[in-house]
């Protein structure tokens, strides 16, 4: 689901992510207690919200049209 969430929203959003077993200060910097944890990061790289836990597919696409709403890059 993340690659193709990637794919469809990856013009206007940048994915990255994370193995926090691979890389611990990763999960430190981002204080990731529970996996998997999406955190969204403004431009500068602060956190502006986090979703723990797996959402549903429909969940997710309306969160990420949301942040695009907001930030008016739809």
């Amino acid at each position: 689901m993340f690659d193709e969430l990637s794919e469809r929203y990856g013009d206007s959003l940048r994915f990255a992510r994370c193995n926090v077993d691979q890389n611990p200060r990763c999960a430190k910097r981002f204080e990731i207690m529970s996996i998997p944890t999406l955190v969204l990061l403004d431009p500068a790289g602060r956190e502006v919200d986090r979703i723990i836990g797996l959402p549903s597919r429909r969940r997710l696409e309306r969160f990420l049209e949301g942040v695009l709403a907001s930030s008016g890059d739809e």
